[in-house]
């Protein structure tokens, strides 16, 4: 689809949950062109004025978004594709301060998706919905005493502080979004179509509309019922089904219940959503064997694969070799172009400034002096905010201690790696013989100890297992079978 993309609609402004779902369809290569609401989405369409459009149509928690529906039940635009997003909230104010918070902006859905964490920590305050969580964060930004429900990106575009993240009543919440065109999407094998429709007021009139799904064996996946604003106490229903308008099973049950309807319209058939373009967050203390296990996971998978402990040693080595010490690093920021390449071999090389470093970081000074550039809140928001647009258009797999927790919270698949403190000593004593060193095994239980407690009392970036992580305890499994449950997390999350 991308290579015929000139432009997208979606509801704006930049950072709305709809502006990161159409970076999520179509990559940076496009024209951007935010709307104010949902109608003006299918607008910019019809008129020509964009190509394609993103719209929300339902969300995990709060079920589907009525605007949405109306417009698709007048339009004469297709769907044309569809695709989940995990939506993670997150209180932002000016100054960061909860207890200065008298009023909360966001959208109706965002809104509704944290009201249980809204009731218990911030009973008091007026809610105020608008057209967009973006908004939201515009009225916090102007606003004192204010604070808006929205994404990280929003934190970033409008200045504010992330007063508290993941708020979130469910975690496992998600958006479902359609892309909106012109025309109908070709069959691709795998495909489901939406369809509106209205019965006759007469006995069973719903279940013979639905009967040619049995008759010609088709798998409808929703119904639900809206309505119709044509007539009082009359209501459309809104049908999801396996299958496109092109199947030869799919056309006849259609033409079907086109007899018994009142009214139908084809919305649209359009590819499955297979979560392509899918983040995949390992964590888990050292020795547990996450690096390895995704770098062989990434090669099976043809995903990238990201070393974000390369990236705060790539930032110690700039630091080190531009002024002799780390202390000054985070004013050299803006001048610091990192870039990371995953070879076929499943080597991981490094370029800073278009320099080649992937062995200058492993140095013994870089060791000595990373933990107070890993420790910094600036420089990891540095490294956070490009490990998140590097995840924006490709499938990637990425280990640490905080990718599933700070890095990645709305990642499709979170794992916790984990094994005993003994057999995790045992692995890196083994890692050291292999390559010819000398060993102190007490030594090394001792550091994997000291090093545990280290990273998870760090004030920033915590070793911490996601709420809904996976969690996995690799002290008897062999590298291949850790690699092994990985691959198969992966195909349950792409299903």
């Amino acid at each position: 689809m991308n290579e015929r993309i000139k432009s997208v609609a979606f509801l704006g402004p930049e950072a709305s949950f709809s502006s990161i779902a159409a970076t999520r369809f179509f990559g940076d290569s496009v024209f951007r062109h935010p709307q104010r609401s949902i109608h003006d989405v299918f607008l910019s369409v019809k008129n020509g004025n964009s190509d394609f459009g993103v719209v929300p149509i339902e969300n995990s928690t709060e079920g589907s978004v009525g605007v949405t529906l109306d417009e698709l039940s007048i339009t004469s635009l297709s769907i044309v594709e569809e695709k989940q997003m995990r939506i993670s909230l997150n209180l932002l104010s000016k100054d960061g301060d909860i207890s200065q918070i008298k009023k909360v902006y966001s959208h109706p859905q965002s809104i509704g998706q944290c009201r249980e964490w809204m009731k218990a920590n911030l009973p008091e305050a007026e809610i105020i919905t608008v057209v967009s969580t973006t908004v939201a964060a515009e009225h916090a930004a102007a606003e004192p005493y204010s604070a808006a429900v929205a994404s990280n990106e929003a934190a970033g575009v409008y200045e504010l502080k992330v007063v508290a993240e993941n708020i979130e009543d469910m975690k496992n919440n998600y958006t479902r979004f359609f892309v909106l065109g012109q025309l109908p999407a070709p069959p691709s094998g795998n495909d489901k179509t939406s369809i509106v429709c209205s019965v006759r007021d007469e006995p069973a009139a719903l279940f013979n509309l639905l009967k040619p799904f049995a008759d010609y064996g088709i798998n409808m996946k929703k119904i639900e019922s809206r309505p119709s604003k044509h007539k009082l106490w009359e209501y459309s229903f809104f049908i999801d089904f396996i299958g496109h308008r092109d199947n030869e099973n799919v056309r006849a049950a259609l033409e079907k219940m086109q007899e018994k309807a009142a009214f139908l319209k084809i919305l649209g058939s359009y590819p499955l959503d297979r979560k392509k373009n899918i983040t995949i967050a390992v964590d888990g203390p050292a020795g547990s064997g996450k690096s390895t296990a995704c770098k062989k996971t990434a090669l099976l998978k043809s995903f990238k694969y990201i070393d974000s402990g390369a990236l705060y040693r790539s930032l110690t080595w700039y630091g080190l070799e531009k002024a002799g010490t780390v202390s000054g690093l985070e004013a050299m920021l803006k001048d610091i172009e990192i870039k990371q390449i995953f070879t076929d071999e499943g080597d991981c090389i490094t370029f800073v400034n278009g320099r080649d470093v992937s062995l200058l970081i492993r140095d013994e000074a870089i060791v000595k002096n990373i933990g107070a550039v890993s420790d910094n809140p600036n420089i990891r928001d540095f490294v956070n905010t490009m490990l998140r647009k590097w995840a924006k258009s490709e499938p990637v797999i990425m280990d640490g201690r905080d990718i599933g927790t700070v890095v990645f919270p709305e990642a499709d698949l979170k794992i916790y790696l984990d094994a005993s403190a003994d057999v995790r000593a045992l692995r890196r004593i083994k890692e050291y013989r292999d390559m010819g060193k000398d060993v102190d095994e007490n030594g090394i239980k001792k550091q994997i100890t000291q090093r545990d407690e280290d990273d998870r009392s760090r004030k920033y970036g915590a070793l911490a297992m996601a709420e809904d992580a996976v969690y996995c305890d690799t002290s008897s499994m062999t590298q291949d079978e850790v690699v092994v449950y990985i691959t198969e997390m992966i195909e349950k999350t792409m299903l």
